[in-house]
């Protein structure tokens, strides 16, 4: 199916796509190409998708703000983002 690759350790068939919304939405968000997200868009209100972006622990901080800006959730990255520890001393 469509959701195979994004869940390459679940069985796509059990899942429930109410009883299981966070974890879906992570996922999309998180691996997802653009027919993932699409499909995601389609399955679930913009609230809750924005509700699991804000709150989620499950995204990387990189995700987490691509969709934060992404869904005006924010304008800019957070600061504790744009802090960055430099690899070179100069």
């Amino acid at each position: 199916t469509l959701l195979q690759p994004i869940f390459w350790d679940t069985d796509v068939n059990k899942l429930d796509t109410e009883r299981h919304r966070e974890y879906i939405i992570e996922r999309i968000l998180e691996f997802g190409n653009e027919n993932h997200v699409a499909w995601l868009f389609s399955q679930y209100p913009i609230l809750s998708i924005k509700k699991v972006v804000e709150k989620s622990r499950g995204l990387s901080r990189k995700s987490k703000n691509y969709w934060g800006i992404k869904l005006g959730l924010w304008t800019a990255l957070k600061q504790s983002v744009k802090k960055q520890s430099k690899i070179w001393p100069y």
